[in-house]
């Protein structure tokens, strides 16, 4: 096994339905999706099996959510959340969210937009 020599790998498997806005998935060891709309910005609790290679016998269930046309989820690495300042200061998951928060929306404004922040192909 992986962790034998210590390693492990975190997986965050998905099935996505653009027409009912349905995401069922699995979830070996990854930090939780975040759910974001206009008024939050949250983990999505669920399921979370361990890490692959970990365990032979491990089991892996699945869940779900429906989203709205006005939400997303952002699936994010550890390199974000452990990401450190020159305090040797984590950047950490609440920070990470308190941006997502404040933020006022993707770079070059809304999804789209080109660098100048004019809609692109305009």
């Amino acid at each position: 096994m992986l962790y034998a020599w210590g390693f492990f790998v975190t997986i965050f498997v998905g099935r996505y339905w653009p027409l009912t806005g349905r995401l069922e998935f699995a979830n070996g060891g990854h930090l939780s999706a975040i759910k974001i709309d206009a008024t939050a910005c949250e983990p999505i609790t669920g399921q979370r099996g361990p890490s692959l290679g970990l365990s032979a016998s491990a089991r892996y269930e699945a869940t779900g959510i429906t989203l709205n046309n006005k939400q997303s989820i952002l699936l994010f690495t550890d390199g974000v959340t452990e990401a450190m300042n020159s305090k040797d200061e984590l950047f950490g998951e609440e920070r990470m969210i308190q941006c997502i928060k404040t933020g006022k929306g993707p770079p070059g404004g809304r999804a789209g937009a080109s660098p100048g922040g004019a809609p692109a192909g305009g």
